[in-house]
């Protein structure tokens, strides 16, 4: 799990080759694909995605699966490789929450910060025709 999170390839794939289960978890019910995929770490998630496809929509203890992380820490071309390798974004979590509902809560919070700094950026330069 170490290796997966600290994006070491090599050692990802000496340790599957040795045996290491890819659904193996951890406290908070975390495999190596969630670690992998929450961080960004494209070529292991590719890795992982390929020996274990059938493990792509597992949930960890809150119910999120890796392409939810993928999408809270916004690593876009992870989560484009998850959904072309046939993540389910309609899997709900704990709080009946699903990652398309993540995607849009990310979306209007962005929005949000856009039209506040629109509005400050208007303001100074209201200012500055008002002094100038």
């Amino acid at each position: 799990m170490v290796a997966c999170e600290n994006n070491h390839l090599d050692t990802v794939k000496y340790l599957l080759r040795a045996g290491a289960a890819v659904s193996h978890r951890d406290i908070m019910g975390f495999t190596c694909l969630h670690l992998a995929a929450k961080v960004g770490h494209f070529d292991i998630v590719h890795h992982l995605v390929s020996k274990a496809s059938k493990h792509i929509n597992c949930q960890d203890d809150g119910g999120w699966t890796p392409i939810t992380w993928s999408i809270e820490y916004k690593h876009k071309e992870v989560v484009y490789l998850l959904l072309a390798k046939g993540a389910d974004v309609n899997i709900r979590d704990k709080v009946s929450t699903t990652s398309t509902t993540t995607v849009v809560e990310i979306i209007h919070l962005s929005i949000q910060l856009i039209l506040k700094f629109t509005v400050a950026s208007m303001q100074n330069f209201s200012l500055l025709m008002i002094k100038g």
